[in-house]
């Protein structure tokens, strides 16, 4: 695997997150399914370590999926790290703790089920999605894109090494668009009010 710490605030805790990606022998992506849950190559060790119950991402993620939305599957796990180098591990030194095993947010049957764009997919159909992007500090390698009313975010599939320009342009634009509707006089219509843009019932899920 390949193991990397993950999170911007919680960089400082005593008990970090991880970004977890299981490989093959050449170092490649290989889709594995670790504990039941369907194979994929990224995943996320998440640590609790500001939630004191330890339950309180994984029972919004299980909540939202009884509602039939897709949230990124959970198990719990104990971790032991093994900073030596050596191939045998010392248990009690190494032990880290109780986290959550998660599934990475991305493009995938299995988890976000839309349409994987491609550096090709500039006009059309095809340029309609889908995207995933995010609010969420800005890391030194992101390039946020900031909407008329003020809104930055950062592009997540595609990222900023494989957007294309009509694509960020169109993401913005629409976006854009749902803004000026949404704080418009006429944001309540049903059919060119804010419920033209978004999916109202995953929304208020």
């Amino acid at each position: 695997v390949g193991l990397r710490v993950r999170g911007k605030t919680t960089e400082g805790y005593p008990k970090l997150s991880y970004s977890l990606e299981t490989r093959d022998e050449s170092d490649n992506d290989k889709d594995v399914s670790l504990l039941g849950m369907p194979a994929e190559s990224d995943w996320i060790l998440y640590a609790p370590y500001a939630e004191k119950s330890l339950m309180q991402d994984a029972l919004a993620f299980q909540w939202t999926r009884e509602l039939g939305q897709y949230a990124s599957r959970t198990r719990y796990v104990e971790v032991f790290l093994n900073t030596t180098g050596s191939s045998t591990i010392d248990y009690s030194s190494s032990y880290v703790g109780i986290y959550i095993l998660e599934e990475k947010i991305k493009v995938d049957s299995s988890r976000v089920d839309i349409n994987k764009i491609g550096p090709a997919d500039n006009s059309g159909d095809p340029l309609t999605g889908g995207y995933i992007w995010k609010k969420d500090k800005v890391d030194p390698d992101e390039i946020p894109f900031t909407t008329q009313s003020g809104q930055s975010y950062i592009h997540v599939s595609p990222d900023d090494s494989d957007i294309t320009p009509q694509q960020s342009a169109y993401l913005t634009s629409y976006i854009n668009e749902f803004e000026s509707t949404l704080y418009g006089p006429n944001f309540a219509d049903p059919v060119n009010g804010y419920a033209k843009y978004i999916d109202v019932d995953s929304w208020v899920d």
